[in-house]
């Protein structure tokens, strides 16, 4: 069978579009992230277990169009899309059109049957890992989180800052740092360097992390400086990645199911694919828990 008999004709195929706008020239999307490592062995191995093959694409600017391309000749059965914010235009066209999407963190409600959307309850996480600084007895803490524009990046500063409300604590812009890619150390290095070479006399007792892989970023940067956690600056990130338990100290997380989201995303879409519809188009994922390793001081009892 050739290439061009197989246009039109629906194949057991599910394309994984990884949006990636803010890399910085950066072309090692997937291997310099954690998250996209464990969610496309994750999604692989489903797929694989449910009959079909998995496609993976890397989005960027240049090839925005690709999405709708590849959909267009009718071999793809539907398609994950992740990452950045993607435009909200074209994928209500997609959708529009027929075509079968999952999407995470690119919104917080399905719009449409032909739309799956699974996201984590960031904002609980957020407050989560606020309030477990707070609960040791922080009262300066920091933030290094990601773009606004990401769902996750927003909700997750939301959780932390109400917390810090909550308890009359200060939101002190001068420990504060975002940067545009939320998924490579790089960034939470070159964050805390900012925070530390700009504030040299002053420091904050604590640094929430937006994502675990920007908190490895940062205990580098506070190492090189001659710092140390936690006796001089405590870490707490979100996500549960694997590199985080063999770290020096080992650092504390707000643990988020990884499994439980590529099965959802790919169970519900493939089920959407089959039957035409599903019984749930939105899902909140709220099991989280805070996994204590080696990284926060306990001032209270100091």
């Amino acid at each position: 069978m050739t290439a061009r008999s197989l246009v039109g004709k629906p194949l057991r195929i599910i394309s994984l579009f990884i949006i990636d706008f803010f890399h910085n020239n950066d072309n090692l999307t997937v291997y310099r992230s954690p998250f996209y490592l464990q969610f496309n062995s994750l999604a692989t191995d489903l797929c694989s277990s449910l009959g079909y093959n998995i496609m993976i694409s890397i989005i960027r600017e240049h090839n925005i169009d690709n999405i709708e391309m590849l959909l267009s000749t009718k071999t793809i059965a539907g398609a994950i899309i992740i990452g950045d914010l993607f435009n909200k235009d074209i994928v209500d066209r997609l959708v529009e059109k027929g075509y079968k999407l999952a999407l995470h963190n690119q919104r917080k409600k399905s719009t449409s049957p032909n739309m799956i959307v699974v996201n984590y309850d960031n904002e609980k996480c957020g407050r989560m890992a606020a309030q477990f600084l707070v609960d040791n007895g922080h009262k300066k803490i920091g933030h290094i989180t990601g773009d606004f524009r990401k769902i996750s990046v927003a909700d997750r500063f939301r959780g932390y800052y109400s917390v810090l409300a909550e308890n009359n604590l200060t939101f002190d812009k001068r420990f504060f740092e975002k940067n545009a890619s939320f998924q490579r150390a790089e960034e939470g290095y070159n964050a805390a360097m900012n925070i530390f070479t700009h504030n040299k006399n002053e420091y904050p007792s604590a640094i929430f992390c937006g994502s675990s892989i920007l908190m490895v970023g940062v205990l580098t940067a506070i190492t090189e400086l001659g710092l140390k956690v936690p006796d001089d600056i405590s870490l707490i990130g979100i996500d549960g990645i694997e590199m985080c338990k063999y770290t020096n100290p080992p650092l504390s997380e707000i643990h988020i199911q990884y499994e439980q989201i590529s099965s959802i995303m790919v169970s519900k879409l493939i089920e959407l694919v089959e039957m035409n519809e599903v019984d749930k188009h939105t899902f909140l994922l709220e099991e989280a828990e805070i996994v204590k390793r080696s990284s926060v001081n306990d001032m209270i009892c100091k």
